[in-house]
């Protein structure tokens, strides 16, 4: 019968609590390494108000093309904010809803005159920034405005309900303007 040393006993524990260790932080790095949530950036190209035709994926499509700059005829696939709603509700992790619909001035998404009603609710965690709509800016006085905006949810085709219904926590919405919606009921 092998007789065990003290020191060896001690030696024992060591390396087994060395090889403990080891596992502990080499799990710790794998799962560091896996964001906890996917997250999804969706681009609104198009004032149109078609939904999503196919929630499969994470891409905002509608199924229908638009001019990608508004002037040379090269097409791509057509984002609108119903569809990228639509996407963000089904996707999941905290998404991003960004613009960049072509040309020049205030982009007018006319809500509702798809006959599809008002816009989704939105039930998972997303950002929708309409700053990042090309020449719209956030205010950066302190006393006074000077935000650009230059995307506009007209909700005057809606027989009432709400302009964006938000069930979902953590959600942020940001430069936009929400106008003409009827009160329900």
């Amino acid at each position: 019968m092998m007789r065990l040393t003290h020191n060896r006993v001690a030696g024992i524990r060591v390396l087994a609590l060395g090889v403990l260790l080891a596992m502990v932080m080499a799990a710790g790095m794998v799962l560091a390494a896996k964001p906890a949530h996917a997250s999804t950036t969706f681009y609104v190209n198009s004032t149109e108000d078609h939904a999503d035709a196919n929630l499969e994926g994470d891409t905002c499509d509608t199924g229908y093309t638009v001019d990608r700059d508004g002037d040379d005829g090269q097409e791509e696939a057509e984002c609108t904010l119903r569809a990228a709603i639509n996407q963000a509700n089904y996707t999941s992790g905290a998404d991003t809803i960004k613009f960049a619909i072509p040309g020049s001035g205030v982009k007018t998404i006319e809500v509702g005159e798809s006959d599809l009603g008002g816009l989704p609710t939105i039930t998972d965690q997303v950002t929708i920034d309409g700053y990042t709509q090309p020449g719209a800016s956030p205010n950066t006085k302190a006393v006074g405005n000077d935000a650009v905006l230059k995307v506009e949810l007209n909700g005057a085709a809606v027989s009432g309900g709400n302009g964006l219904d938000i069930s979902g926590t953590n959600s942020t919405v940001k430069g936009l303007v929400i106008n003409h919606w009827r009160k329900a009921g």
